[in-house]
């Protein structure tokens, strides 16, 4: 089993890129007709099942498990995909861009590319948004005795109109006894 892994492992180093493994995406043009060599078929033939070749466009997709076709872009076309994400779509940071691209690209390395990109976009440092911030934790107000702590409240203007012109309510409030004390209120007063 290790040395299944590391094969595997020595491989990717060698093949890293879909588009950079030549037997690979010959097998994928010509739809298997042509000539691999004996060590390499298995890998080869295993790598393609799973890419489909576009004629028409002369472009590369990935078939998901589901059916569903994923472009594969040139490695030379990646990070201006990236980037022209990005910024189409409102500077959302990494996961939100890996995200909108995975819907329809796929490639190996897309999330270090999609991290090198964000991370130097100069929009995003200048504003520096944070999504995944964490909320302040509220603390209580300490209330030590009666009469130590009021909170007051203005009450939006009422539909009745006193005989004193008075509109709004003033609504005070002591914390350690809860008294309430509502006092009418004039505009002009509370100007």
């Amino acid at each position: 089993m290790l040395a299944s892994v590391t094969n595997q492992e020595s491989l990717r180093e060698k093949y890293p890129d879909i588009h950079e493994d030549e037997l690979c995406l010959a097998w994928i043009k010509t739809g298997g007709r042509v000539e691999v060599p004996k060590e390499e078929y298995h890998r080869v033939r295993k790598r393609a099942a799973r890419h489909r070749w576009d004629e028409l466009m002369g472009e590369l997709y990935m078939v998901t498990i589901s059916g569903k076709e994923l472009l594969v872009p040139k490695p030379c076309d990646r990070i201006q995909l990236v980037r022209e994400h990005h910024e189409r779509t409102g500077h959302w940071g990494i996961r939100r861009t890996l995200n909108l691209l995975w819907q329809r690209h796929y490639w190996v390395g897309m999330k270090q590319d999609v991290r090198a990109v964000v991370t130097q976009c100069q929009t995003c440092q200048r504003v520096k948004t944070h999504y995944a911030r964490e909320e302040a934790m509220l603390t209580p107000l300490e209330i030590k005795s009666f009469m130590y702590r009021w909170s007051l409240d203005l009450a939006w203007p009422t539909k009745r109109i006193t005989k004193a012109r008075n509109q709004r309510v003033l609504v005070m409030i002591e914390h350690y006894t809860r008294f309430v004390v509502c006092v009418p209120s004039s505009p002009k007063l509370l100007k």
